[in-house]
């Protein structure tokens, strides 16, 4: 694994996931932007994007939805990130 992917997946796994109150999830969702974009979209600016289904999905909970999902697509939308990066490790 490279230093870069290597780095990425730490970052990742220091993520807290864990938000007492909905109202938690938006400096949690600008955290994950700013994450995504000084992270993840180095290493795959296609890959990493907005438009990815558990992120739009997490954005729009967070929005319109209810803690519970807002809390169910944060995890997954870290799950499928370092999915990702892990399928691009073994690649190298």
């Amino acid at each position: 694994m490279t230093k870069q992917l290597q780095s990425a997946m730490d970052t990742l796994n220091a993520f807290e996931i864990t938000v007492t109150k909905k109202s938690g999830h938006f400096p949690k969702l600008s955290e994950l932007q700013s994450m995504m974009q000084d992270t993840l979209q180095p290493i795959n600016r296609y890959l990493f994007d907005e438009y990815d289904t558990y992120f739009t999905e997490y954005k729009k909970a967070v929005t319109f939805g209810k803690k519970s999902d807002a809390d169910k697509y944060l995890r997954l939308t870290i799950g499928n990130f370092k999915n990702q990066l892990q399928k691009m490790s073994e690649g190298i």
